[in-house]
């Protein structure tokens, strides 16, 4: 149900307005003897089911403001229903199927499904942790040193240059160490991704 209220003096251009409720065909009146009038309309926010809608009288920049914002609404709206298809699972997919299928008897319940997928990919991060740590126990001392400093050690993830800084070594001979540390580490890991 849309209310309408409008200044109860014309000329005082929002300022202490006292109110007066009219009717919709007075609101409808007054629109066409003074389209300049402008009203913004309001909603029950607590209640968005709720159809009541009250139409205030506001100023010209009250209205454009408030017609900017809701302008901007409409357009995300409308490139959200482009992309996007509001279904109602009850609605009949076809209105001329003899079946009478709705599209909650044709989308499938996915709960099951993704309860395995979850399964299916802790199942796969295991074999990668437990294949990651079999690569580990097989590197030459140099190699674990490498790892200490570069990952155990540095939680802050500090780069290259700042860890050679810290620990005394060229940064050429830690930043090839390293490279070949992560060459040697994937090409096992995958090798042995393969095999299983």
């Amino acid at each position: 149900m849309k209310r309408y209220f409008a200044w109860k003096d014309a000329g005082c251009n929002g300022i202490d307005p006292e109110w007066i409720e009219i009717s919709g065909e007075e609101f409808a009146l007054l629109k066409k003897e003074n389209p300049q009038r402008r009203f913004i309309p309001s909603y029950n926010e607590d209640d968005p089911e709720d159809g009541d809608c009250f139409l205030y009288e506001a100023t010209k920049k009250a209205f454009r403001d408030w017609n900017r914002e809701h302008m901007r609404y409409v357009r995300h709206n409308a490139l959200l229903y482009k992309k996007y298809k509001v279904v109602n699972l009850d609605d009949l997919v076809d209105e001329n199927d003899e079946e009478g299928l709705t599209w909650a008897d044709i989308i499938p319940d996915t709960s099951e499904e993704d309860v395995m997928a979850h399964e299916a990919w802790e199942d796969l991060h295991e074999k990668r942790l437990n294949a990651l740590r079999e690569c580990v126990e097989n590197l030459k001392p140099k190699e674990i040193e490498t790892l200490q400093i570069c990952i155990y050690d540095n939680p802050e993830g500090k780069s290259i240059n700042e860890l050679s800084k810290e620990k005394g070594i060229p940064q050429t001979t830690l930043n090839y160490r390293w490279k070949k540390l992560k060459e040697k580490l994937t090409a096992q890991l995958n090798e042995k991704l393969a095999k299983n």
